[in-house]
């Protein structure tokens, strides 16, 4: 077809079929083509009422889309650059909105882009909405520049995620919702809050923090040999520098608990993680080398563990891997140990310390008033002993002593046969400070050999010796028995009985004291020699003392006898001496040396019938002794050796008593009262009897 055109070729219609308007230069490819020569060029398409307007503006190459009811231009295509403008007629990137941007994927799902604020607090919210049910809510992202009713610091670039609190109608503008932030950055410092509008810290987290919903979760989901949950690093900490966590109610003095790490540069095994308090720090640490510390501050533990200060514990401390061996407090103030499940030791209250189970034998050590005490013991009735084992070099153990359940000791051998019994020889040495000297030793012998006691000098030499199988030696002075002092080898300050007798000497003693001297012989081999209280007759003349009383009756046995020696000591000297009997209704005394020097016969016996038949149907009688001394200053010493038969009592004693015992159906006749002698100073003797 030919080309069709107007008057003035204004308006072309091609035989290609293109159409010009206001040019003739057809564009084989360009179905239209409109030109208006120095001005805009428009295309306006209309429909009803409205209409939309297609402007080139030739000067700078732009397209223009405009609708005849907007007020401005709608959208703007750059030529030079390809940028897209809607609401903005400069577009200054590839596509620049002015306004609200709203995408939909469904009616109550979609994306809205719009501005907020204005002037210095310009900036940009996206919403995206969200389906409720019946209505819609939405999340916003606001950009804002600047604070003052917006979120962050003004004049600096911020940022928030914010979730709607109110609903509204599908398809409304999600601006008129209510938001409340969930996460902000504050463009002032690079802080981010979550929950909070105003971060102070580079993570600022606010939340309830219930069970169940805490304020911070993390949940890993890997399963290997460490999976990290959270890393906190310092790369910039030196020696003494920590990096830590604070978890609490504030930054107040221990308000706040502190966990954290201090670098030791010098040692790896150094390093410490710590726990303590705000104001109150590194309460616990833990070095790298395994070491723990509880109150050793920053100083690095030098133990597994190491405490500073007192340590409490409610219960046991159990060896790993052997629940039978522990230690603990079993109850308030008893401390016990157990070994393979069993008791081995406890300490009580009172500080006693025993060891073994109170149902087994047991070693204790305590006190009682002030006696430390050692007990070897069991409970119920068995019979315990104390055994003392040591192993000597490169032998095995022994037993070196035992305390027998009776109380016999014994040493170097188990047999207990006395209280004390030694299986071997003993020696007595001064103290260490003296030397160390021996002084005396008892030697054991051997299966044929008798036994042995050695006296040393200051020399260290024996120079007493007793032998049980030999001859016993006494070297080294005089000696002296009941005297301090012997003028002679043997001096004995007794009388004696073995057949023959000794004049006893008292030269040297002017009053001796009354005593049990000890045992004689033969006949009196086991009775007693007493000396008793020294008699002297004043200036005016003789003196008549009681110094003995006898007890007999008819029965064999029951005839007290003794021997007597009276010896003068003083001023004049002399000497008598007697045997005698008490025998019933009456007494026998014989003179059997003496007398001699300014000694006289002048001994005495008054008897006393206590009862007729009382003693068994035997009368019991009571023989008073006295002494008379002969002329002035005479001073004389009464030794009285006794056989076996009689009980003894002394001046201690109630005579009165004693004759009453005697007179009575419990009579026991066969008695000796010593009138001037104590019990006290006849310590020693056999039969000693004390009555009131």
């Amino acid at each position: 077809m030919a080309n069709l055109s107007n008057i003035n070729n204004k308006f072309i219609v091609t035989d290609g079929g293109n159409v010009l308007i206001g040019t003739t230069a057809d564009v084989a490819a360009v179905r239209l083509q409109v030109k208006n020569a120095g001005a805009a060029a428009v295309l306006r398409l209309t429909g009803g009422s409205d209409s939309w307007d297609f402007d080139t503006y030739y000067t700078d190459n732009k397209l223009f889309i405009k609708s005849s009811g907007a007020a401005g231009t709608v959208m703007t295509l750059l030529g030079a650059s390809g940028n897209v403008g809607i609401g903005t007629d400069s577009p200054d990137t590839t596509l620049d909105v002015s306004g609200t941007i709203k995408n939909y994927s469904t009616q109550s799902a979609s994306t809205w882009i719009q501005g907020n604020g204005s002037g210095n607090n310009y900036g940009m919210d996206i919403f995206l909405t969200n389906d409720l049910g019946s209505t819609q809510g939405a999340t916003r992202f606001r950009s804002a520049y600047g604070g003052g009713g917006t979120i962050g610091t003004a004049g600096y670039p911020n940022f928030s995620i914010s979730r709607s609190t109110t609903t509204q109608a599908y398809n409304s503008n999600p601006n008129t919702l209510t938001y409340s932030e969930s996460l902000v950055i504050d463009g002032s410092t690079g802080n981010i809050g979550i929950g909070t509008t105003g971060p102070s810290a580079r993570l600022n987290i606010s939340g309830i923090g219930q069970a169940n919903n805490p304020t911070v979760a993390i949940d890993v989901t890997n399963s290997d040999s460490f999976n990290h949950g959270l890393e906190i690093f310092d790369g910039n900490l030196t020696t003494g520098e920590t990096v830590l966590m604070a978890i609490g109610h504030s930054g107040s003095t221990k308000l706040t608990a502190i966990f954290g790490f201090i670098r030791n540069e010098s040692s790896l095994d150094q390093n410490l993680a710590t726990i303590g308090f705000w104001g109150a720090d590194n309460k616990l640490t833990v070095a790298a080398g395994g070491n723990v510390g509880i109150g050793t501050g920053t100083a690095v533990p030098s133990e597994k563990l190491e405490v500073t200060g007192n340590v409490g514990i409610n219960g046991f401390i159990t060896h790993n891997g052997d629940s039978g061996t522990f230690m603990g407090w079993s109850a308030n103030d008893t401390n016990v140990f157990y070994t393979a499940g069993n008791e081995r030791m406890r300490i009580s209250a009172n500080g006693t310390v025993q060891i073994g189970a109170s149902s087994t034998t047991n070693l204790s050590l305590g006190s009682s008033g002030s006696d430390f005490q050692l007990s070897a013991k069991k409970d119920g009735t068995d019979a315990i002993n104390m055994v003392f084992k040591t192993q000597a070099s490169g032998g095995t153990l022994a037993e070196r002593m035992r305390i027998s359940a009776n109380g016999n000791v014994t040493i170097g051998n188990t047999a207990s046969v006395q209280p004390l019994t030694v299986a071997g020889a003993v020696l007595f040495r001064t103290t260490t400070v003296d030397g160390f000297e021996n002084r005396f030793q008892f030697l054991g012998g051997g299966s044929g050999d008798g036994g042995s006691f050695f006296v040393y000098n200051e020399n260290e030499a024996p120079t007493i010796q007793i032998k049980g199988n030999g001859i016993s030696y006494f070297v080294g002075g005089n000696v002296g028995i009941g005297v301090t002092s012997p003028s002679y080898n043997l001096s004995v300050a007794t009388t004696l009985s073995s057949g023959s007798h000794l004049n006893a000497n008292f030269s040297d003693l002017n009053s001796p004291t009354p005593t049990f001297v000890g045992q004689g012989g033969n006949v009196y081999d086991s009775g007693g020699i007493y000396r008793s209280t020294v008699m002297m007759a004043p200036s005016s003349g003789p003196l008549t003392t009681l110094f003995l009383s006898t007890y007999s009756s008819g029965h064999w046995g029951q005839q007290p006898t003794f021997k007597l020696v009276m010896n003068g000591t003083y001023y004049r000297g002399g000497y008598i001496e007697y045997w005698c009997q008490g025998i019933p209704g009456g007494s026998i005394k014989d003179v059997i040396a003496g007398p001699y020097g300014t000694m006289s016969d002048t001994l005495s016996v008054t008897v006393t019938r206590l009862c007729n038949t009382c003693n068994g149907g035997q009368p019991v009688d009571r023989q008073d002794w006295s002494f008379t001394t002969q002329g002035a200053y005479l001073r004389v010493s009464p030794i009285i050796i006794t056989n076996k038969l009689g009980r003894r009592y002394f001046n201690n004693s109630s005579i009165s008593a004693l004759n009453a015992l005697q007179s009575g159906t419990s009579s026991i006749a066969g008695a000796y009262f010593f009138h001037g002698i104590s019990a006290t100073e006849a310590a020693g003797s056999s039969e000693l009897y004390t009555i009131t």
